[in-house]
C-alpha cells in the first residue's frame, strides 16, 4: 500500500461520507451531443464519413447530459465509434471547436453566419483526425495491451485538442476491461498529489495561479499514468478496509473528481483550497 498524507487522507473520508449520495453525478458541465453532431454533418463531405458512419448520425442522441453508468452502458450497445466519442467528449465537456479540429485533424474556424466551422483546405493535415481514432479504438479491443501501452498509443497519436486529460475518458470509456482505465484530469491529478503529499507528488501539472487552475502536462508518461492508476486502486483497497465497505476504484476516481458548482461538493473545495 501507498503512504498518504494523514491529514489529507482524513479529509477524503469525511468527505467519501458527506459526498457519497451525490457520487453517480459527479461531473462537471456536460454538452449536448447533438450539437456535435450538427456540427460534423454540416461537413460530413470534407470528412470523408462512410455510410454507415453518416446513417448513424441521422439517429439522435436521446439525452442532453447523462451519467457515468448509462454512458457505460451506451458504449457497449453502440456499433458506431463516431458516435461513441461524440458521447464521450460531449460527457467530458470538451469545447466544440476542440472537437471539430480533434475530428478533422486541420485548422477551423467558425463561421458564424453560416453557423459551421470551415475547414482551412490550404492548410496541412496538422495531426491525426477520426480515422486515425477509429483505428486505434478497434485496435485496443483486438490486442491484449496494457495500460501502460494503450497510454503511449494515445500519445504517439497526437490528436489536437485532445490531451490526456481527454484520451484517459476514451480509455475509461472504451478499454477492453470495465473500470480499469481512469481518467486523469485536472482534478484527480490535484488529488492524488495531495494525497501523496509535497515531497512525494506524482502527476506535473502546469499552473494558472491567476485563475488557481492547474492542467495536466502533456509529457507526463506511461509510467505516470500507470502509477496513477495503481493509486487509484490502492485507495480503493484502503478505503474499503477503513470502512468497512466495498469502495471500487471508478467510485474513488469519482470521489477524486467531486463535483464543481453549482452544488459543489465538499472534496472539490478541498481541492481547490489545499491542492
Amino acid at each position: 500500500m501507498y503512504r498518504y498524507h494523514e491529514t489529507h487522507y482524513r479529509k477524503l473520508i469525511e468527505c467519501y461520507k458527506s459526498d457519497i449520495d451525490e457520487l453517480s453525478s459527479s461531473w462537471g458541465k456536460q454538452r449536448n451531443p447533438n450539437t456535435f453532431v450538427d456540427q460534423l454533418c454540416k461537413i460530413k463531405t470534407d470528412l470523408d464519413l462512410d455510410k454507415k458512419t453518416v446513417e448513424s448520425l441521422d439517429i439522435s442522441f436521446r439525452w442532453k447530459s447523462i451519467s457515468v453508468d448509462d454512458l457505460k452502458k451506451f458504449c457497449k450497445s453502440e456499433k458506431s465509434y463516431i458516435k461513441k466519442i461524440i458521447a464521450i467528449f460531449a460527457w467530458g465537456g470538451m469545447n466544440e471547436k476542440y472537437f471539430i479540429t480533434c475530428m478533422t485533424g486541420r485548422k477551423v474556424i467558425k463561421s458564424k453566419d453560416q453557423n459551421k466551422y470551415l475547414i482551412d483546405q490550404d492548410s496541412k493535415k496538422i495531426s491525426s483526425n477520426h480515422k486515425d481514432l477509429v483505428i486505434l479504438l478497434k485496435s485496443i479491443q483486438r490486442i491484449d495491451l496494457s495500460r501502460k501501452e494503450i497510454f503511449k498509443l494515445f500519445q504517439h497519436l497526437n490528436l489536437s485538442g485532445c490531451k490526456i486529460a481527454y484520451f484517459t475518458k476514451l480509455m475509461f470509456f472504451l478499454a477492453p476491461k470495465e473500470n480499469w482505465c481512469f481518467i486523469l484530469d485536472q482534478w484527480t491529478g490535484r488529488s492524488i498529489n495531495l494525497l501523496l503529499g509535497p515531497d512525494d507528488s506524482l502527476i506535473n501539472m502546469n499552473h494558472d495561479k491567476k485563475n488557481n487552475k492547474q492542467y495536466v502536462n502533456d509529457k507526463n508518461t506511461e509510467e505516470t499514468y500507470e502509477m496513477f492508476c495503481n493509486i487509484i486502486e490502492d485507495l480503493s483497497i484502503r478505503i474499503s478496509s477503513d470502512l468497512k465497505i466495498n469502495f471500487q476504484p471508478h467510485q474513488v476516481e469519482q470521489l477524486l473528481f467531486s463535483r464543481p458548482n453549482p452544488n459543489k461538493l465538499s472534496w472539490r473545495t478541498y481541492v481547490e483550497q489545499n491542492g
